[in-house]
């Protein structure tokens, strides 16, 4: 899950840009894509549906640690 959420915070934080992701990431542009449609799957609806509180979740979770997280949450 870790590595599902370094991944959608900086594919967001990329201006939803697979290509600056996956170079962020050091990644091939379609494991990236991949990544993210894992993404939509465990949070079941689009990463990029109120993206702007995913970011913000996302970042209260690097900042804070996982004792944030609920359960499934990305």
């Amino acid at each position: 899950m870790a590595e599902l959420r370094r991944t959608v915070l900086l594919f967001l934080q990329a201006g939803s840009s697979l290509t600056e992701a996956a170079v962020a990431l050091h990644l091939h542009k379609n494991t990236v894509r991949y990544r993210l449609r894992k993404a939509d799957d465990v949070r079941g609806r689009p990463i990029t549906e109120r993206r702007q509180d995913v970011e913000t979740a996302l970042l209260a979770c690097q900042q804070l640690g996982t004792s944030v997280l609920i359960r499934t949450a990305l």
